[in-house]
């Protein structure tokens, strides 16, 4: 056994066999380099949830292996549109895709994620060896806070998902995104 295979057990263990991106052990084990650095450097830190919508009735209607184009497909788009290093891409869950991205343009960010979705849900899928072609769209939760928000990636996605809850629930195929109040600013604030 060589090193190449110490290196293929981790890169298996990190990545999301189907698409290719990362895994959400993966993001829990980074997020903590990440939001050192931008608590240090003052950074902001932009974390996004992404549901896609009616999900299950792609795979009833279309079938599983459609469902896992339309995984690919989706993955590939998040690529494309979140390709600067710092960007995190995980598949966080069946149909959940989860971005962390670190010091990010605070006053851009929330259009960036608009475009994403736009993009996505004019995008044809075609499952040629089904020959189905449908779309896809996508509800987003996301928040933008400094560093020194929390040191847990689970807090961050708590108020992500509270977004994502209440994207689904006004509709679907939306962007809800707010910004996150430092905790521990207002912990040493006298009262």
């Amino acid at each position: 056994r060589g090193l190449g295979d110490v290196y293929k057990r981790q890169a298996l263990a990190e990545k999301d066999p189907l698409t290719g991106l990362y895994n959400r052990r993966y993001a829990e084990d980074k997020f903590t380099a990440v939001q050192e650095l931008c608590q240090r450097s003052d950074e902001v830190i932009a974390i996004a949830l992404l549901d896609l919508d009616k999900f299950k009735f792609i795979n009833d209607t279309y079938g599983h292996h459609s469902g896992d184009l339309t995984l690919k497909l989706v993955a590939k788009q998040l690529q494309q549109d979140f390709k600067r290093n710092s960007d995190i891409i995980v598949r966080y869950g069946g149909e959940e895709f989860l971005l962390i991205m670190p010091l990010c343009n605070a006053l851009k960010i929330e259009e960036h994620l608009e475009h994403f979705r736009e993009r996505l849900s004019q995008l044809v899928i075609d499952d040629q060896e089904d020959n189905h072609q449908f779309n896809v769209t996508t509800s987003i939760g996301a928040v933008l806070g400094n560093g020194t928000y929390s040191a847990s990636l689970e807090d961050w996605v708590k108020q992500a998902d509270i977004n994502l809850y209440q994207a689904k629930h006004s509709g679907r195929n939306k962007l809800i995104f707010t910004t996150l109040k430092d905790t521990n600013a207002q912990a040493t604030e006298p009262q």
